[in-house]
């Protein structure tokens, strides 16, 4: 048996409403090594029927990528895991048909956290990820909800989240694939009436940092990068270039950005909506993509957990 095999193993699940994210790492020298990372997307949310209850194609959906992530650290020995949903799962009335399938799949308990809680576990992954200043601004859009976050180096001091998500957005205002300015407009119509709530801590008139994490703003990033000199930031400028052009080819179906997953082209127009609302309502001039996210967050929160344990057994 190898040495990795031996080694405490920790495991962080991510449940998105759009994408399913595993993180495997492991204890070395007493520091946390990477170990392998997965993403599928399964798009709990474009499973919620009108009554707020999860269809069974959302719910097999779901079942099948615990399956496959479940095989990917079931041989390891020592293993710490955490398994975390956010809010497809909070709002879903019929979770619980989920949760008691899921158990059989990954024999561990899934914490369905609220909003605020995922806006914390953002932060912390982001945190743990790269150097901040004393005043950061975050924005996460995710597949049901956007959270957005003020903090400081090392800890928080707002949290918010907002009911606006690619996925959801993407049924309400793209649903044909067309790309229209009249969508465009309506989406970002309905973002801003989601931002106008954020309480005042949120409306400076600088941030010396913006950082706009997961998948929807890389995707962003990534198309902006096949139609611009774009090369690290984002401005308002750049992300109206790139309504400009999805406007231009009218359809999903015309878009060609080589470097995009093709299961993010769907996506592309709802969540640059939200952006677009989220830079013009809080006058953002230049926005970094964040090198952690949600998963990370998971992660370190878990290894913590363990160091505080064994401290307090140390001294005990």
């Amino acid at each position: 048996m190898s040495s990795t095999e031996h080694s405490l193993h920790f495991v962080a699940i991510d449940m998105g409403s759009n994408s399913f994210h595993l993180v495997i790492a492991r204890e070395q020298h007493g520091s946390i090594q990477i170990l392998h990372k997965e993403k599928r997307q399964v798009q709990l949310a474009k499973g919620l029927r009108a009554n707020s209850s999860l269809d069974n194609d959302a719910i097999e959906r779901g079942l099948a990528c615990l399956t496959e992530f479940n095989q990917r650290f079931s041989d390891l020995e020592q293993t710490r895991v955490r398994l975390v949903a956010t809010h497809t799962l909070r709002v879903a009335t019929n979770c619980h048909q989920f949760i008691k399938a899921a158990l059989k799949i990954i024999p561990y308990p899934i914490e369905i956290v609220s909003g605020h809680e995922e806006a914390r576990l953002i932060y912390n992954g982001i945190m743990h990820s790269q150097t901040l200043t004393e005043q950061n601004l975050v924005i996460d859009i995710g597949g049901g909800s956007t959270e957005v976050i003020v903090g400081k180096a090392t800890s928080t001091s707002h949290l918010a989240s907002l009911k606006c998500g690619c996925v959801s957005y993407q049924q309400r205002f793209f649903y044909d694939g067309a790309l229209t300015k009249d969508n465009f407009k309506a989406a970002q119509s309905a973002a801003d009436k989601q931002f106008s709530q954020l309480s005042n801590a949120y409306f400076k008139s600088s941030w010396p940092l913006v950082l706009g994490s997961s998948g929807t703003v890389k995707a962003i990033s990534e198309a902006l990068q096949c139609i611009t000199d774009l090369q690290q930031s984002l401005t308002l400028e750049n992300l109206k270039s790139l309504k400009h052009y999805l406007v231009g080819v009218g359809h999903i179906d015309n878009i060609k950005l080589d470097n995009l997953d093709p299961k993010r082209i769907p996506l592309l127009a709802p969540g640059l909506s939200i952006l677009i609302s989220f830079f013009k309502r809080l006058s953002i001039n230049e926005m970094q993509v964040a090198q952690g996210a949600l998963r990370e967050g998971v992660l370190y929160e878990l290894c913590l957990k363990l160091s505080s344990l064994r401290a307090s057994n140390n001294v005990q």
